[in-house]
């Protein structure tokens, strides 16, 4: 049926590791203390519940980026099929369209990546806007942020 599953040792239903952890961001944004979650959602500990709530913190932020870029690259794959027949009539305008379509198709894919990147963010600025949009306190957000990929300082 659902995500949960009938546990026939306890006679209660399961609930998904990932539906927990959404759980456990849903309490925290609501401002309960990590002992607090983790009672209330199952977790051995208050450490736990903590773990669980930076999980699904990073995993929330990493899935609409997904969502973005497979909207970006299916964008770019109608320029290029829209500039291609003009390209190869020779028209330089349309080549020009074609090559810079093809550069940020590679950009969002990751292929022209370097081999070491620097990333200097703002990490303040970045996290205030986290912490306004998850409901989490800013100095929460910071220290979830070396977690999620490409964020931090």
């Amino acid at each position: 049926m659902g995500s949960t599953n009938r546990n026939h040792k306890t006679g209660g239903f399961r609930i998904t590791a990932v539906e927990r952890q959404l759980r456990a961001l849903e309490l925290r944004k609501q401002g309960h203390t990590f002992p607090e979650i983790a009672e209330a959602v199952g977790y051995a500990t208050a450490s736990g519940a903590h773990k669980a709530v930076v999980k699904a913190l990073r995993n929330t932020l990493r899935e609409p980026a997904a969502e973005v870029r497979s909207l970006y690259l299916e964008r770019l794959d109608l320029v290029l099929q829209a500039m291609a027949p003009r390209m190869l009539e020779g028209n330089s305008g349309a080549a020009l369209a074609y090559l810079k379509a093809m550069e940020r198709q590679a950009a969002l894919q990751g292929l022209d990546a370097p081999a070491r990147q620097e990333v200097n963010l703002n990490t303040e600025r970045i996290a205030k806007d986290l912490a306004r949009r998850t409901g989490l306190p800013v100095d929460e957000v910071i220290a979830a942020m070396p977690a999620v990929e490409g964020l931090g300082s």
